[in-house]
């Protein structure tokens, strides 16, 4: 049994990291009250917690306006994690496209927008891939859907206020209502479909990458031709997405808990 000495600092980094993730899901700057909300963690411990976390710049206070936002110190840990993210995902990535014979993707959140990070294209001549570091609204495709009915209830309702849903090209989903129960749908059954909603003729199956607390860290999607993505292939190889993204959320966990072992 952990005693009460040992699980008051213990407490203060469960506090601290609570705060810090929320701040950096969140798509807007946010005022002690609603850090303090957001978290279950009161105002006062919440307000000595984020005092910690600026004095080390992993977040950072507007004076002015009274809110914070996440610091640099925590974008360069996240360029890093990027940089490990790329390489444990590469040879799932490779796997997944030489079994299904379509161009896999990992993307990542930044802000209001999800960027294409890295990508195995193809060998077929007619081929969908984005560019890389391509950027989209983080709510439009089906790499859209997995992160936004994945991260937490609050960070999507945001999202939607914030910018309305507005439609890539005038294509995808845009009323809220039917936003959310696609995102139910995806919840369901664990990946998310779409045809057309970005690219015209092209369509998209996307996975989360799941942190511990089952959020998505990144998202691997397939792309390909409308013409050979069937519902039938789909249904095929949605399995095959499913099991791209666990793989590589295992490996980062597993990196995460050895590093954490050995005291690195």
């Amino acid at each position: 049994m952990v005693n009460q000495e040992t699980r008051k600092p213990v407490q203060t980094v469960e506090r601290s990291l609570t705060i810090l993730f929320h701040v950096a899901h969140t798509a807007r700057p946010m005022t002690l009250t609603e850090i303090s909300a957001g978290t279950s963690v009161d105002k006062a411990t919440a307000l000595r917690l984020l005092g910690t976390l600026q004095d080390f710049n992993l977040v950072s206070r507007d004076p002015v306006k009274l809110v914070y936002v996440i610091g640099p110190a925590a974008l360069h840990l996240a360029g890093a994690m990027q940089g490990s993210l790329q390489t444990m995902a590469l040879p799932h990535l490779t796997t997944l496209r030489d079994k299904t014979e379509e161009s896999a993707s990992l993307n990542v959140q930044r802000g209001l927008e999800r960027v294409a990070l890295l990508s195995v294209e193809a060998r077929h001549e007619l081929r969908v891939v984005p560019s890389p570091n391509s950027a989209a609204p983080i709510y439009s495709g089906a790499s859209g859907l997995a992160f936004m009915a994945f991260m937490p209830p609050a960070n999507s309702a945001r999202i939607i206020e914030i910018t309305g849903l507005d439609p890539v090209n005038q294509r995808g989903i845009s009323e809220p209502g039917q936003f959310l129960e696609e995102m139910n749908t995806v919840r369901r059954q664990g990946y998310a479909v779409t045809r057309g909603d970005v690219t015209p003729g092209a369509a998209a199956i996307a996975a989360p990458v799941l942190d511990s607390a089952g959020s998505p860290l990144a998202v691997v999607s397939l792309r390909g031709p409308d013409v050979r993505m069937s519902a039938a292939r789909i249904a095929e190889i949605a399995p095959m997405v499913l099991d791209a993204a666990s793989r590589i959320s295992a490996d980062l966990l597993g990196a995460t808990d050895s590093n954490l072992s050995e005291g690195k």
